[in-house]
């Protein structure tokens, strides 16, 4: 078995086998793409693969090289999809050794810190290193909820030419303090917004201040609700201030004739039983959705923003089953507002009791705002032996929030 990057003229196989095992309906003559890799070549997809003893491909794990945002700064992160195994070749671990080879990968080659992906089970990424760092809320809103707010003073429909850059700037000021947001590129914009609404069903519009100035955007689009209505799907929906998405929610209520319901995926921010006149009427659940890796220990804990009034240091004892390497002491220290972890070995004359001991689990739960120490502790493999007032102010709760799909 032999586990390496694919080629870009690999690629098509890798397409192949997406094909056999995701259904795709597009319907591509496979077969004769592989006749011609060198047309269909992708120098830019990172795609780790398992070749078989004949050198047939038989499982794959697509890396998107993603910049995100975290604890006030941005960081390279491998996110991780398109995981595909042939039929014939499941029950072999070859995903499993994939795994082994391109976590290590992110590190040394491509200088990320974090992974990050949407699983299909929990359990099974829990076994590579990943846990639960993300939720999003689910939310239904009956179209009468609106009717309190003010219609807006001037929206815009989007058309495709039109000037992005106020989508952008609105996005940006949205974004930046919202953990495993993504820094989007020009391409990634002009895949969002350069849709025909006409031929989609895709809407985007962008609200103006009385100023003139754009503080808000909305994508959303029509779904069946199974009873011959449709209700409002928001796609995305960002604003710069509170006015920006009032404005927004007015739009809403002047739908009424089209929906009946508005579906949001709301940031935990927006506390959405205090924002409408009737809380009763509106269904909302959470639902665990994406998971999250340290590839790269040191590296993340010195991205940490917040800390303690006074200069120190703690120990933190990590356990990676995984990832071997990982496992080990490590000493974040703290001074005149920079923050430093070194990785201490087993001999170093200083080395003391930790002052936490958790699994590499557990520490992207807390490197990523998802949980606090407090809520760690209530976890069987995590002890905070002492320092818990300085872990406090190092791992606190963030706000979280990502739009994109992989």
């Amino acid at each position: 078995m032999e586990i390496r990057r694919i080629t870009p003229l690999e690629n098509i196989q890798y397409d192949a086998i997406c094909h056999t095992v995701f259904f795709d309906m597009e319907r591509k003559n496979i077969r004769k793409m592989l006749k011609e890799p060198e047309k269909h070549a992708d120098d830019e997809q990172i795609v780790w693969a398992a070749f078989d003893n004949l050198g047939k491909m038989c499982s794959a794990v697509l890396v998107t090289p993603v910049t995100m945002q975290l604890n006030g700064q941005t960081v390279e992160t491998g996110v991780v999809g398109g995981v595909v195994t042939r039929p014939e070749s499941r029950g072999l671990g070859t995903v499993y050794q994939i795994m082994k080879k391109a976590l290590p990968s992110m590190t040394s080659d491509d200088k990320q810190i974090l992974s990050f992906l949407y699983p299909f089970s929990f359990s099974y990424y829990r076994k590579f290193g990943y846990e639960t760092c993300y939720s999003h809320n689910v939310i239904n809103i009956p179209i009468g909820q609106f009717r309190h707010f003010d219609y807006p003073n001037r929206l815009e429909p989007f058309e495709k030419g039109d000037d992005i850059s106020p989508f952008i700037d609105i996005y940006n000021s949205f974004s930046q303090t919202r953990n495993f947001s993504v820094v989007r590129n020009k391409n990634a914009w002009k895949e969002l917004l350069n849709r025909d609404p006409y031929k989609n069903l895709e809407f985007t519009f962008l609200n103006y201040d009385e100023a003139g100035n754009a503080d808000a955007y909305i994508l959303y689009e029509p779904e069946p609700d199974g009873n011959e209505n449709h209700r409002l799907i928001i796609k995305e929906l960002c604003w710069k201030n509170p006015s920006g998405l009032q404005s927004i929610l007015g739009y809403f209520y002047k739908l009424g004739a089209e929906f009946t319901t508005v579906r949001w995926n709301a940031p935990n921010d927006i506390d959405i039983h205090a924002l409408f006149p009737e809380p009763g009427e509106i269904t909302w659940h959470c639902e665990a959705s994406g998971m999250a890796r340290l590839v790269d220990v040191c590296g993340s804990l010195s991205l940490l923003a917040s800390q303690p009034h006074s200069d120190g240091s703690l120990t933190i004892k990590v356990i990676d089953k995984f990832l071997q390497e990982n496992s080990g002491m490590y000493r974040l220290g703290w001074e005149k507002g920079q923050i430093a972890c070194n990785a201490l070995k087993l001999n170093d004359s200083d080395l003391s009791a930790p002052d936490l001991e958790t699994s590499i689990e557990t520490l992207a739960q807390l490197v990523t705002g998802y949980i606090t120490p407090t809520e760690a502790m209530y976890r069987k493999d995590t002890i905070i032996k002492s320092g818990l007032d300085q872990l406090t102010a190092l791992f606190p709760k963030r706000l979280l929030y990502i739009m994109e799909q992989y």
